[in-house]
């Protein structure tokens, strides 16, 4: 597995946490189905743009650290 592999997992794994997290949250459907739209739209934001094929080490963790700054 290559480093941009194990990102992407990682990520994965974060966001399918923070959604189970979210079902069992003492929320209602509907603020938890808007609550899930944002998160997501945020994931997809900070890490919709990386295409981890073309890319090696060095320019993954040079985008990553990029967005996280202006964040």
């Amino acid at each position: 597995m290559t480093r941009g592999q194990g990102i992407a997992i990682g990520v994965i794994s974060f966001l399918a946490g923070v959604a189970v997290g979210m079902l069992f949250a003492p929320k209602s459907g509907k603020e938890l189905r808007q609550e899930l739209r944002q998160k997501l739209g945020e994931a997809t934001d900070l890490y919709g743009n990386l295409n981890f094929s073309n890319l090696t080490e060095e320019d993954i963790e040079r985008e990553l650290t990029q967005k996280d700054s202006r964040r």
